[in-house]
């Protein structure tokens, strides 16, 4: 064994132990979710189908409301915060004035993601409400709390787009190099194209990180997913689910590294 092959020894021993406690609580944490499901299935049909057809939609009409309502009240407060932060850095020298501006990216990033999170979110819970459709014992009830979502994510649409596109034509402003409209079915495409190599590399170094935290929260719903179907609150379908989104990430992470690979660099 050369040195080397003793070096790849001693470091896989060093975190062989560190594994083996994870294995262990992991096994412990399935069997008291196992246990919490097995309990959960011996709900009555009754109360299942009240869960599933009444809570659950409230539910996911008041994240939709509630998404498009933090949206408005946090992209104003964050429109603001930039607007007067630009306004401050005119009445500063060269040197105070450029670190101004680079204290108008926090509140602009904040917005964006902002607008991801919360796009997502109220997407989630339009898919929620649409549960009370299912409802037989009280129809008008169900459509009632799916209109009201539709509704609401109808205006929380417009109220993102309203501050992404503010917030995108405002960067666009303070650099003349960017490019890409809001409107643009590749905007994410021309807006990468025109970004220099710093800015190329964060965005990659953020969308590895957002591959790891997809393939986590996979892992994470599957396991979620076999407790419901355990419970008798789902159906096979959600654990197909988890899986092609689970599959799609792989394969496209696969085939951007061997894009990688083929330029010369590394992607694993």
């Amino acid at each position: 064994m050369n040195q080397r092959q003793e070096e790849i020894r001693r470091e896989d021993q060093r975190y062989r132990g560190r594994f083996r406690r994870m294995m262990l609580l992991s096994l412990a944490g399935g069997l008291v979710l196992g246990l919490s499901a097995v309990k959960l299935w011996g709900l009555d049909e009754e109360s299942k189908v009240w869960f599933s057809t009444t809570v659950i939609p409230v539910l996911g009409c008041a994240v939709v409301w509630l998404c498009g309502g933090v949206q408005w009240i946090a992209g104003a407060v964050l429109r603001r915060k930039s607007v007067q932060s630009i306004e401050n850095a005119q009445t500063l020298d060269d040197e105070g004035r450029e670190a101004a501006q680079e204290a108008v990216e926090q509140p602009l990033n904040l917005l964006l993601s902002l607008c991801a999170l919360s796009c997502t979110s109220a997407f989630t819970g339009m898919g929620l409400a649409v549960a009370g459709f299912r409802s037989e014992e009280a129809v008008m009830s169900g459509v009632s709390v799916g209109v009201a979502a539709v509704v609401g994510l109808w205006v929380f649409l417009a109220v993102m787009l309203h501050y992404q596109r503010w917030a995108i034509n405002f960067i666009k402003e303070q650099n003349p190099e960017k490019r890409g409209s809001v409107y643009q079915t590749d905007f994410n495409k021309t807006w990468v194209e025109s970004c220099d190599e710093a800015e190329r590399a964060q965005i990659y170094r953020a969308g590895y990180a957002g591959y790891r935290a997809a393939v986590m929260t996979c892992l994470v719903l599957w396991v979620l997913s076999v407790m419901g179907i355990v419970a008798g609150l789902l159906s096979w379908t959600t654990v197909l689910f988890v899986g092609i989104i689970w599959i799609a990430s792989q394969v496209g992470y696969i085939k951007s590294a061997a894009k990688q690979g083929k330029s010369g660099t590394s992607a694993y």
